[in-house]
This record gives structure tokens, sequence and C-alpha cells, in this order.
């Protein structure tokens, strides 16, 4: 079988899709009142903590809310950034099926450049939703683990 510039355009443009949708799944679902939502995804604990309902019932102080607030500016970032990925990675496969043969190297690295800094604005997330639960009293992470119960039996099961 002969591989065509419109197969690889297309395989291009799937494996570009496949990507998009990875770091659609690192900004988990969205639901009203927070920026994740039910469902899981990859950052649950960060979820949990911004969840409106979750984090009205904390009643955080003002040391522990200034870090709540910096964990949803650095979930915001991470959905701002994900979108200039996405936008800068569509750019390259345009470009590079635009002319002549396509640079698939370039395009592989760019992929994995992407995945990187995605896998890395994640670990800092990650960071910070930890630091936050462990500044919680017992009360309040107790309010979060209540949370993550409900939230994992609402979840449908295999």
């Amino acid at each position: 079988m002969k591989i065509t510039r419109d197969m690889l355009t297309r395989l291009f443009v799937l494996l570009f899709a496949a990507a998009a949708a990875t770091g659609a799944l690192a900004q988990g679902p969205r639901a009203s009142g927070g920026p994740g939502g039910p469902g899981g995804g990859p950052a649950p604990l960060a979820q949990l903590l911004l969840d409106a309902s979750v984090h009205a019932a904390l009643g955080l102080g003002a040391t522990q809310e200034a870090q709540w607030v910096a964990l949803q500016a650095a979930v915001l970032a991470l959905r701002t950034q994900h979108d200039a990925e996405r936008a800068s990675l569509q750019a390259l496969v345009e470009s590079e099926f635009s002319g002549g043969a396509p640079d698939l190297l370039a395009l592989e690295d760019a992929f994995i450049a992407q995945r990187q800094a995605m896998d890395a604005a994640m670990e800092a997330i990650s960071v910070r939703a930890t630091t936050l639960y462990a500044a919680l009293s017992t009360g309040q992470q107790a309010i979060v683990v209540a949370a993550a119960v409900a939230r994992y039996q609402s979840m449908p099961q295999p």
C-alpha cells in the first residue's frame, strides 16, 4: 500500500486530535461552581479542593484561602497554557503539511515538548493541592475525604 500525502495529513490530524483530547483530560470535567467537576481526572485532589461546595464547607482561614486562590490560579493558567499549546501545535501541523514533505521529526518533537510542559504544570498543581490539603485541620480534611467518597460512590462502577 502506497502512503499518500493525504493519508499522512489525516494521520497527523488524528494524532493532533488525540493530543488535544489528552490535554482536555488534564483539565478535568468542568462543573458549575468550580474549575474541576465530578468524574475525576489527573489531579483529583485539586478538583476536590476547588469544588465550590467543598470550598464553601471548608471555612478556610486567610492563609489557607490564599493557598486556595493560588491553586485556582494555577489550574486556570494550565488551561490557558493548554489552549496556547494546542493552537501552536495545530499551526505547526498545518505549516508542515502545507508545503512539500512534512518534517515528521519536528512534529514528534513538538508533541513531546507539549506533553512535557503539560506534565510539569500538572505536577506543580499537584504540589499546590497537597500543600493546601496538608495545611487543613483534621476536620477540614474530613470534609474533603467525605467529598471524595461521595464522588467515588457516584461514579459508574465496572
